[in-house]
């Protein structure tokens, strides 16, 4: 590829259009005139440099000194109107101004000075009116502004007519690596007005300048560019612009067309209405098409240069478990069998340093991640342009499907540990990488071809992370066998791992299971001290890596249970009572309160006594009615953790001795009247209160009752 300057021309209707090259002869009147051809003098080449009769090659107008031969300016676009036939004259001049050729493929000639495929930043600006523009026998003032507010006057003016030119830079942008700044000077809205060629100067003047005055009259030549490193647009004044409102679509497409030369893009073949920069103009589509972009992303890369590495890659942010996300989509206007995601061919064809595309992604939980790289593109024509400016219409078919034989791999945050690659389809196929699971934080998704390429591929790119959280549980003492751990079963999964900490810092955790079984979702940590609480992590291994991956990324706690300590049961001392009203039965309170319970608390007690059950209650002490006799009583007090202990306590219920009651009479005293009345009762009289006169219970009613109730009135014991 040359560096020299080259001009390209769009031609709409009728009339033919050339390039300007040098030595520039044309044909007098007119702009290029009719008639015989002749040479201008002195000579001038697109650079601003001129040569004079002798062959004297000065410096160019801002007094910059280019290398190279000006009289090898490379080949020029050349179009014309469909179904124009050059005269015997202009094929001559078109086959001479043609010498060189063309590239293959999108007819790429040469970028903007860098590596192809990397991403540039490029300024463009309007020239004042009045400043003197184009090629050689084609120089005027230019009427840029002149012209267009007074077109677009019906339709918002400036306004409208800048807004369409910002459109066609904004769709270069968005399809490619290419960032445009729109530059002007002194608080207008041109640049600085420095001579027609001049290199471009941050606020002062663009890269890429667009001018605008008479070429040819109404429809002929619409616009010329030159290709990089002038890139400057010189449009027909005579033309009506503000057509086809509001879309514009024949001004963008003109405007987009000429920049494609300024990027470096000769014409391609053949003219069927479906790529951009075909010789004939089409307001059939909107902007860049397949071909146009592949050519773009080639030279320029895509939207997400430079992304070539892992320190470079597009941050895609962290998804939202369960939501798909695609890349590539060309946004509207569409364009068929597009995508804004490609691989470019290296510096030279079939090379190995190739275009390979990272992208950056943050789980927020381990997460499973499926990705699909899918290629995009069609069959088509693809040929150039014939030295006399017609098209070809059969020829060399590219299928820009299959350019590349997309590899998808998932690598770690540095870009070094390789997880899962998938190359198993074969070229113009989608690769895809399913169910992987990924460690909580940064990941890489790497898209690269395992041939080599020559031409770009377009691709898109579809991920989602699942909603699936695959946490593990670990029993917190509720077994004294160990600890018991669980997991959800991990997709495709190989092995698993557990480690296990005493703390939440898994780079000190040590490893106490490893390569269980791929069908595992259980381990018993039967080395775990009791009582000692741990952290526990669980990993898992997939296909494609040996290396395990967490399924939680913060440890699980739990620990071993303690062997149960029995509880001590005390029923207290032995209990000796008496049957104090002779009814056969006295209420005891049993107290089991001094039982305990050395490693947790008493839940229950249970007095019994034989097979019978006297209480089971939660309360230490109860009040149970025995006969009289020895009972032997057991009490078994039951723990928190089901233990149990056992105590006895001995209960004697003694008989009450006899009774009397020394009122006879009932008169509420026991006194000498009381004596008087069992007397009298003895000796026959009347007993009122039936009380029985046999008091000391001998059987017989004598004397000796009388001296018994003596005895109890004066304090001695019942009979």
């Amino acid at each position: 590829m040359t560096n020299s300057m080259r001009i390209a021309g769009l031609v709409v209707l009728a009339g033919a259009g050339v390039a300007l090259g040098e030595p520039t002869p044309r044909m007098a009147g007119g702009p290029w005139g009719v008639g015989a051809w002749r040479t201008y003098e002195p000579q001038c080449f697109q650079d601003g440099r001129e040569m004079d009769a002798a062959g004297n090659v000065g410096p160019t107008p801002d007094g910059r000194m280019v290398s190279g031969d000006p009289l090898d300016p490379g080949p020029a676009a050349v179009c014309f109107a469909e179904g124009y036939t050059p005269t015997a004259e202009e094929w001559q001049f078109i086959q001479r101004m043609m010498q060189g050729g063309y590239q293959s493929r999108y007819n790429a000639d040469q970028r903007w000075p860098g590596v192809p495929g990397d991403p540039i930043a490029l300024t463009w600006s309007f020239v004042p009116d009045g400043l003197i523009t184009g090629g050689s026998g084609n120089q005027l003032a230019s009427n840029l502004f002149a012209t267009l507010d007074s077109q677009f006057a019906p339709f918002g003016g400036r306004a409208t007519w800048k807004q369409q030119f910002q459109r066609v830079f904004d769709r270069w942008s968005v399809l490619s690596g290419i960032q445009y700044t729109f530059v002007s000077s002194g608080g207008n809205d041109w640049d600085d007005g420095a001579a027609w060629g001049a290199a471009g100067q941050p606020g002062a003047r663009g890269d890429i300048r667009i001018s605008m005055h008479n070429i040819d009259g109404g429809n002929g030549v619409l616009a010329y560019d030159t290709f990089p490193t002038s890139s400057d647009m010189v449009m027909d004044s005579s033309e009506n612009w503000a057509q086809g409102a509001p879309s514009y679509i024949f001004m963008r497409n003109v405007v987009a067309h000429e920049h494609g030369h300024g990027l470096g893009f000769s014409h391609v073949c053949p003219a069927n209405g479906t790529k951009l920069m075909e010789p004939f103009i089409s307001t059939g589509y909107d902007g860049p098409q397949q071909d146009d972009i592949r050519a773009v992303q080639e030279f320029y890369g895509d939207s997400f240069e430079p992304n070539d590495t892992a320190s470079t890659a597009t941050d895609l942010g962290t998804p939202t478990p369960g939501q798909s996300y695609l890349y590539g989509l060309v946004p509207t206007p569409s364009a068929g069998s597009a995508a804004t995601l490609s691989l470019s061919p290296g510096a030279t064809v079939g090379s190995t340093d190739d275009d390979v595309d990272f992208y950056k992604i943050t789980v927020d939980a381990p997460r499973l991640l499926t990705v699909t790289a899918t290629p995009v593109g069609s069959s088509y024509v693809d040929v150039d342009q014939n030295a006399d400016g017609s098209c070809q219409t059969t020829g060399n078919t590219v299928n820009a499907l299959t350019q590349a034989n997309l590899v998808v791999t998932i690598t770690t945050s540095f870009g070094t540990g390789i997880l899962r690659s998938s190359d198993v389809n074969p070229a113009g196929s989608s690769e895809q990488i399913s169910n992987l699971l990924l460690n909580q934080g940064v990941n890489l998704i790497k898209v690269s071809s395992s041939q080599a390429m020559s031409e770009t591929q377009l691709y898109r790119l579809l991920f989602n992370v699942g909603t699936d959280t695959f946490a593990p549980t670990a029993s917190d003492g509720t077994f004294t066998d160990g600890v018991h751990i669980s997991w959800p079963a991990i997709p495709d999964a190989t092995a698993y791992a557990v480690n296990r900490y005493t703390s939440d810092v898994f780079g000190l955790s040590a490893q106490i299971a490893t390569n269980l079984a791929p069908g595992s979702t259980s381990y018993v940590d039967t080395t775990a001290t009791p009582g000692q609480v741990y952290y526990y992590w669980v990993r898992a291994q997939q296909p494609g890596s040996t290396a395990y991956r967490y399924i939680t990324q913060a440890g699980e706690q739990g620990s071993r249970g303690v062997p149960n300590q029995n509880p001590v049961a005390d029923a207290g001392p032995d209990i000796t009572v008496t049957d104090s009203d002779n009814n056969g039965t006295e209420l005891v309170t049993l107290d089991g309160s001094a039982s305990h319970d050395p490693d947790g608390t008493i839940t229950l007690y249970t007095w019994t006594e034989g097979a019978g059950t006297l209480a089971s209650i939660a309360s230490p002490t109860t009040n149970v009615n025995f006969g009289v006799g020895v009972h032997t009583v057991q009490l078994r007090v039951t723990d928190n953790a089901g233990g149990t202990g056992t105590d006895t306590v001995i209960v004697t219920v003694l008989a009450g001795g006899p009774t009397c009651d020394p009122d006879v009479n009932q008169d509420g005293v026991a006194d000498q009247g009381d004596v008087d009345y069992l007397i009298n009762v003895i000796a026959g009289g009347q007993n009122p209160t039936g009380i029985d006169a046999d008091f000391n219970g001998d059987g017989v009613a004598d004397q000796g009752d009388i001296d018994a109730l003596v005895n109890v009135i004066a304090g001695g014991p019942c009979p």
